[in-house]
């Protein structure tokens, strides 16, 4: 940091990154001195006959640029390991080391050219003399094929470091025009560039128009998030890193019970609802229930990876070959078996009567999704997949706040996946599906499930729908952190439960967080006087050395563990939230409830453009680990307890950020509660009855 600048252009790495490739490129070429200076020692002799004067001339070039090489490069690796990944002073000559090694490889190329002019073209038109034995000649090639597949190698990986971005003299070039104006310039042609980056990357999507819109939104909010930052991959990753021990030390620190997430709060954190004061795990059960719905709208493809072993022969059951040939088909965009049918009907042992309407449509702001009969919990389950495709994190990326007005409230939402809950809205009106069903079964109730997108979909579906459907309940598994703003969650209360893992980041994602986690990296990175190369190199040791990386997580007194078996002091409050709450008595006294953070109040139009994930939250954490080796954690403890918003405004970051948010550890965590809790209900007891 900042990026490199040589040869007049900026490049995709900075003077430090050089430390790795280095070693790697001198250890391969010592190797290489090493085999070329035993076949020059072990055939010397051979080389004495005609044309040999030649393949010696060419060996001993080779071995004399080798030679020079390996010096150089190893006086670049300790030039590019000086300094801190801020204080570039000590690398200031980098870019000379640079022009030297251009120098110096343009040479290498030329001297192998002329070798392999010699090899291959003079000895074979050298008729009027016996040359030397075949077997010298094919080694001699073969050496200097291995050469120019080197430089070759080096040539390419150059051409990648160099960046197609702007030359570094470009913003004076607008000497005339006034500073706002090249900065809108510069600002516009960044977007342009974000823009054809992301129909690159999503080729194979298709165009239509929610596509070049879509592609124009994401290339905004990137260009926004990335304009004026001069740092490269390996910086940010670095940064993660201090970032990740300086959370680590920040929560080792933490002695007050009130404080529950590392590090300090971040500027944007939201006003937060009181939590219920109903135990959490009176909701375990019906979560571990409904969470199958949502995971099996993944399909057969998420299910095989969940099942490597046998997770075909399970299906086997439930297939249906030829369906399409066969008529009542419930949808055409599942394949000729129905394998995604299969999963559903196998993880949630529905009949396919039980299923009501399937649909694996998939587009930019259309996703998959079906609607069952669940007789176990006497409800109508529309369930919704999560992000799978490239459509499906197109519509994820769409991420900033749209307003919209439900029952007489402004609010702001996610606008890609409230584009999403709109078409479902519609395919379910359109083709009467919710009528058919309760046509069936009229005394069931509505509930609406789903995990990542589809957890944001299913919210905001719940809030397009609820003043058709009041009674209606929302389970939103890992749902994206940016998707509603306060008043939104306010209105949400009483009938969305968010379900949380762990660490999981994308329940702590959003433009807020995401602001938030730039500044602290920069932040870290220009405070640490490490240098970069011993940064990864420790974070890589401590990987492969198996030790355990997990920030711990600080759980109230007023937890629920399986170890302890804390009874449920009150399980006669069914409704999911406190009748007695004010909160839910009057939404409009939100402005009580509002925590300052840091002293400051924050005026009410910025507070509501922020977005946070909907509801009250449960959030699932391991307490403890039972060891059972070295490289593996052992068998966790779960908790369970309610949380607020508030304990998601910053992301951890770690290695289970992303393994977290996969719904098979949720499930597995959500199991193992509601075998261990105390017996005070199964799927569908009176704590989720709508009607009560």
């Amino acid at each position: 940091m900042p990026a490199l600048v040589a040869f007049n252009r900026k490049w995709r790495v900075g003077s430090d990154d050089f430390v790795f490739p280095g070693v790697i490129s001198v250890f391969i070429r010592i190797a290489w001195l090493g085999a070329a200076a035993i076949v020059y020692g072990t055939q010397r002799k051979l080389l004495k006959c005609p044309g040999g004067d030649v393949l010696e001339i060419y060996h001993i070039g080779l071995l004399s640029w080798l030679v020079i090489t390996i010096l150089l490069e190893s006086y670049m690796v300790r030039v590019s390991a000086k300094g801190s990944i801020a204080n570039v002073e000590p690398r200031r000559y980098f870019p000379k080391l640079l022009y030297l090694r251009l120098f110096i490889f343009i040479l290498e190329m030329g001297w192998s050219a002329l070798g392999a002019y010699w090899v291959f073209r003079e000895i074979e038109t050298n008729d009027e003399m016996e040359t030397c034995d075949e077997s010298v000649i094919l080694l001699v090639r073969a050496t200097v094929v291995c050469s120019w597949v080197l430089l070759l190698l080096v040539l390419l990986g150059g051409l990648l470091l160099l960046s197609p971005w702007k030359k570094p003299g470009q913003r004076d070039t607008h000497q005339d025009t006034h500073q706002g104006d090249v900065d809108d310039a510069l600002m516009k042609s960044t977007q342009l560039r974000w823009e054809r980056r992301c129909k690159w990357l999503c080729c194979c999507v298709g165009s239509d128009e929610n596509t070049q819109a879509a592609y124009t939104d994401i290339a905004n909010l990137l260009a926004s998030l990335f304009y004026g930052l001069d740092v490269v991959i390996s910086d940010i990753a670095a940064g993660l890193i201090l970032l990740r021990s300086e959370q680590q030390q920040q929560c080792a620190s933490i002695t007050s019970s009130a404080a529950s997430t590392p590090g300090h709060q971040a500027p944007t954190a939201p006003p937060c609802l009181r939590k219920p004061t109903e135990p959490a795990s009176s909701h375990v059960a019906d979560a571990a229930h409904f969470l199958k719905y949502a995971g099996s709208a993944y399909g057969y493809l998420f299910y095989l990876f969940e099942n490597l072993c046998c997770g075909s022969c399970k299906l086997c059951g439930f297939y249906r070959c030829c369906g399409g040939c066969r008529g009542g088909k419930l949808d055409r965009h599942d394949n000729c078996c129905e394998c995604n049918m299969a999963v559903i009907k196998k993880v949630n042992k529905l009949d396919k009567e039980d299923v009501v309407y399937f649909s694996y449509h998939n587009r930019i702001y259309e996703i998959p999704f079906f609607v069952a009969i669940d007789d176990h919990t006497k409800s109508v389950v529309v369930s919704i997949r999560g992000t799978l495709s490239f459509k499906d994190a197109l519509t994820d990326a769409v991420a900033e706040a749209e307003k919209i007005e439900v029952e007489g409230q402004e609010m702001y939402a996610h606008k890609g996946i409230l584009q999403s809950a709109r078409y479902i809205k519609r395919t379910l009106e359109e083709n009467q599906v919710l009528e058919k069903a309760f046509h069936k079964v009229p005394d069931y109730k509505l509930v609406i499930v789903g995990h990542s997108l589809g957890a944001g979909a299913a919210a905001l579906l719940s809030v397009l729908m609820h003043s058709k459907w009041p009674k209606l309940k929302c389970y939103a598994f890992a749902p994206p952190g940016g998707l509603i703003s306060h008043e939104g969650v306010l209105f949400t209360s009483s009938f969305v439960l968010s379900v949380l893992y762990g660490e999981d980041l994308v329940p702590r994602l959003g433009l807020g967080t995401l602001e938030t986690i730039k500044e602290q990296l920069l932040d870290v990175v220009r405070r640490s006087n490490t240098p970069k190369h011993q940064i990864l190199a420790g974070a890589c040791r401590r990987a492969c050395c198996c030790v355990p990386d997990r920030l711990p997580v600080h759980v109230p007194e007023d937890r629920y563990t399986v170890r302890d078996h804390i009874e449920s002091s009150d399980t006669s409050s069914t409704e999911l939230v406190n009748k007695n709450d004010p909160v839910t008595q009057d939404r409009t006294s939100y402005t009580d409830e509002r925590i300052d953070i840091e002293g400051t109040e924050r005026n009410l139009q910025e507070v509501t453009r922020q977005l946070y994930p909907p509801g009250h939250i449960l959030w699932v954490v391991e307490s403890d680990v039972i060891e059972s080796g070295c490289c593996r954690g052992g068998e966790p403890i779960y908790q369970i307890k309610w949380a607020s918003c508030r304990e998601f405004s910053q992301i951890l970051i770690g290695p289970r950020m992303v393994a977290d948010h996969l719904p098979g550890k949720l499930q597995r965590a959500l199991d193992q509660l509601t075998e261990n809790m105390p017996q005070v209900g199964g799927p569908g007891h009176e704590t989720m009855n709508p009607h009560a």
